[in-house]
């Protein structure tokens, strides 16, 4: 007969909209039995007010690039990532090892700050997309959206990613974009692309199309959306309209000077989004830093902003793309027990709100310890 675990004298953040519960939870046979206030009528573990929140889940990564941090700086956006970026060139010269260590190095900094899984843009073709899965470890779920350099080399790759993610609307030409976004869907795989990350892109756009890229794309049907930090508030109605969720990464492009993704706007429409540290050669594939980023967004483009846009936002970062990857909502009686136990320590101990505390303040150092099916990782 199997035993529980009581966990007491804590927060948990409960169900698709984080409704906080302040008591006890049950962990029995790998699943959450109970979720209950006050306190526990039996033996308990005494977390001293920690706080449980669902697993992050960073929904655009580049862990290619993870050799070479810091790549970014003195340059632009083009010149580091761009289609003849540097990081391209050292992709190309790098020994395989190497970049299995690194990306290997990314996936445990994701693990030990509370991710349950991530979704690669993996460059390089088959050979790249065989690297990531040399690196990849179990305690993790991966999702690799890998590409070829034609055509034939996508159609080709595809049979071993998770699905196809595309740099930009230009990399094919048109028809062949369309004939991969076809094949995709009937493979029941994951088809995304990068829009409108840059200024100059989007008025390119508008030029040569008629319409900003985040409009063209959704002509593809994906499955979601990359970027869109320069999409209008219309192209985004649009998004919201075809059901198509939109990753932000608001970290990356501020770091990269491309500008601070439209996260207000996406929440004052009800867009759904989700949030993604991008490549790692910029910032740490970390989701507390990531959140911490979206939120001064948020807050720069609205002054009133409050308690409510920062458990949208939390809810962005865990249980909406949870939903999508995993097939998993948030904390629930009869789910698997995984979740992530914040302490309250020193930057945590006085917060007036928790939600806003938590996208604000919260770090790694924060994370007690990581339930993963009932089991700690």
């Amino acid at each position: 007969m199997s035993s529980s675990l009581v966990l007491s004298n804590v927060t948990i953040l409960e169900g698709d909209d984080l409704s906080p519960v302040n008591g006890y939870l049950v962990i029995k046979d790998g699943k959450i039995e109970k979720i209950s206030e006050g306190f526990p009528p039996s033996l308990s573990k005494d977390l001293k007010r920690s706080i449980i929140i669902p697993p992050f889940l960073n929904a655009h990564t580049h862990l290619g690039d993870s050799r070479w941090k810091e790549l970014y700086i003195g340059k632009t956006q083009n010149e580091v990532v761009g289609p003849d970026g540097l990081k391209h060139k050292l992709l190309k010269e790098a020994k395989e090892d190497d970049l299995v260590m690194a990306m290997r190095n990314s996936i445990r900094s994701m693990l030990m700050s509370g991710t349950i899984g991530f979704c690669d843009f993996r460059e390089g073709g088959l050979a790249g997309l065989r690297l990531l899965k040399r690196a990849t470890i179990s305690q993790i779920r991966s999702f690799i959206l890998a590409r070829g350099n034609t055509f034939d080399e996508c159609i080709e790759v595809l049979r071993e990613a998770d699905g196809i993610g595309m740099p930009s609307l230009d990399f094919l030409p048109w028809q062949e974009l369309v004939k991969v976004a076809r094949e995709t869907r009937r493979l029941a795989k994951i088809f995304s692309v990068h829009v409108s990350e840059t200024a100059e892109a989007e008025r390119k756009s508008i030029r040569e199309r008629g319409e900003g890229e985040l409009s063209v794309a959704l002509k593809l049907r994906p499955s979601f959306l990359v970027h869109g930090t320069h999409s209008s508030r219309e192209d985004l109605r649009k998004a919201k309209k075809k059901k198509v969720p939109v990753v932000f990464c608001p970290r990356a492009n501020r770091l990269l000077s491309v500008g601070s993704p439209p996260i207000s706007q996406a929440l004052e429409i009800d867009l759904e989004f989700w949030l993604g540290s991008d490549n790692v050669c910029v910032c740490e594939p970390v989701m507390f830093d990531v959140l911490s980023s979206a939120w001064e967004c948020v807050r720069l483009d609205n002054p009133r902003a409050g308690s409510e846009e920062a458990r949208r936002l939390l809810i962005s970062a865990t249980v909406s793309p949870s939903k999508f990857f995993l097939k998993e909502g948030g904390i629930k009686e009869g789910k698997d027990a995984t979740f992530v136990v914040l302490a309250r320590r020193e930057n945590l101990r006085y917060v007036e709100d928790i939600y806003a505390g938590i996208v604000n303040r919260a770090n790694v150092n924060n994370v007690r310890s990581f339930f993963v099916c009932g089991k700690e990782v």
